[in-house]
């Protein structure tokens, strides 16, 4: 049975400890301990969506409030491959209702994680100029329009 729902410690813990391994090299690349990051991304978002399958979580994402935009990530199991259709169902869903709140949401995603840029574009997402960081290569991504342009409309 799926469902999609807000996010517990539980549900991170257990994503972080079931990663996939394009997650964790990425999360991994500024040399700090990818579970803690997971940890502290569940700290500081203002809201958190997870996807579950028969009550194991395959997919956690949340946004953290910055400037007045949302900086968004998510990361998943292996197992979020044999559930697409309700993995691009749920997010669209999800990124629609943080919209609202935020008008941008943006982050950088490394060049070397192609399953999570596949799903940034599918998700309507622009992917955007290259920025190396620690010698690594990302892609600024970002969606939506500032609030400040939605009052002008």
């Amino acid at each position: 049975m799926y469902e999609a729902r807000g996010a517990s410690l539980k549900d991170a813990e257990y994503i972080a400890d079931n990663l996939r391994e394009a997650d964790r090299a990425e999360l991994s690349l500024d040399k700090k301990d990818y579970k803690s990051l997971i940890l502290r991304g569940f700290e500081k978002s203002a809201h958190m969506h997870v996807g579950v399958y028969n009550e194991i979580p395959y997919f956690i994402g949340g946004v953290v409030p910055h400037e007045g935009n949302g900086l968004v990530w998510a990361v998943g199991t292996d197992q979020l491959i044999n559930h697409k259709r309700h993995l691009l169902k749920e997010s669209a869903k999800t990124i629609a209702t943080w919209l609202k709140t935020y008008g941008v949401l943006e982050n950088l995603v490394w060049q070397g994680n192609p399953l999570h840029i596949r799903w940034l574009k599918h998700m309507g997402f622009t992917i955007g100029n290259t920025v190396s960081h620690n010698n690594t290569l990302y892609n600024y991504f970002h969606k939506g329009v500032p609030k400040c342009a939605q009052q002008v409309r």
